[in-house]
This record gives structure tokens, C-alpha cells and sequence, in this order.
């Protein structure tokens, strides 16, 4: 089975869709996770980053965070 392309998710939305969303809904910041298998983290914020101008994270294996008013950024875990 052929890999999806950069920015392209089975059946869900490319991380650069995910970013419209999260624009269309003002959200403060924006995190990236669940990305297909062999997907360039820093590809998908770049694409992420076309139509998203706030802060943007790659959820990552260990990542630990908090969400809601005055939330810190991501850390390791």
C-alpha cells in the first residue's frame, strides 16, 4: 500500500486542514498529533504553518502538556 503524500491522512484531515480549522475557530495555539506513519514532523508544521500564523506543536512520543487558559507550552515528559 502506497504511502499518503505529505500533508495527506487516511481518511482524516492533512495537517494543513487541521490548521484551517483551528484558524476558523481562533484557537490561541495549535497541536499536530496523530500523524501518518512516516510523516515528516517538521514537513507537516511547515504545511501547518501556511494558513495557521499562532503557535503550533508536533505532539511527540513522551510529550506531556496542559490545555486551557493560561496553559504552559508542551514539554517532554
Amino acid at each position: 500500500m502506497a504511502r499518503p503524500a505529505v500533508g495527506e491522512m487516511g481518511g482524516g484531515p492533512s495537517a494543513r486542514r487541521a490548521a484551517q480549522y483551528a484558524d476558523q475557530a481562533g484557537t490561541a495555539g495549535h497541536m499536530l498529533t496523530h500523524l501518518w506513519p512516516g510523516t515528516d514532523p517538521k514537513a507537516a508544521h511547515e504545511s501547518a504553518a501556511e494558513t495557521f500564523r499562532r503557535p503550533i506543536h508536533v505532539a511527540t512520543p513522551g510529550l506531556v502538556t496542559t490545555v486551557g487558559p493560561g496553559a504552559a507550552h508542551p514539554r517532554r515528559g
